[in-house]
């Protein structure tokens, strides 16, 4: 039987779930401002999902989980984009910084992650809800399409 943790699992499959886990966390909580606030100076409007601070919050840590040594500059470089224009040459913009800082900060009260030196480490807490969350993930895609039971897959 094969060893299976959040590592196997894609990120793309990981954050919805992991997103809804993290509205349990009181310590995560998206601020009142945010309702008004656009994810990047490049962006036209504001987010159009009203749980956009807790899908935010899950891809940060998955991030993190992935390369605990980035930083919040290669984070927003990371959520960053192309900005819209028709006559000026191509052009990348940032994401927002105070937004992942933000986010940083309160997976650290939540004890999700604790940073020494310059690395964001995971705690045994973050690992053992990544792999719950991947558990569930690994289990629908079995419900979802039969031909994978034939893995034997065990967390």
């Amino acid at each position: 039987m094969e060893k299976l943790n959040y590592r196997a699992v894609s990120s793309q499959y990981l954050v919805g779930p992991l997103a809804t886990r993290l509205k349990s966390f009181e310590q995560i909580t998206q601020p009142a401002w945010a309702n008004y606030a656009k994810t990047a100076t490049f962006k036209q409007s504001l987010p159009q999902d009203p749980d956009w601070w807790y899908k935010r919050a899950a891809s940060v840590l998955v991030k993190l989980s992935q390369e605990p040594t980035l930083g919040v500059s290669r984070l927003s470089s990371t959520y960053g984009g192309r900005i819209i224009s028709r006559a000026k040459p191509h052009h990348v913009a940032r994401g927002s910084r105070k937004t992942i800082r933000i986010i940083i900060d309160q997976l650290e009260q939540a004890g999700l992650i604790a940073i020494s030196g310059n690395a964001k480490v995971l705690t045994p807490t973050a690992e053992a809800l990544l792999n719950d969350v991947a558990r569930g993930v690994v289990e629908k895609m079995k419900k979802e399409e039969p031909r994978l039971e034939i893995y034997n897959w065990a967390f």
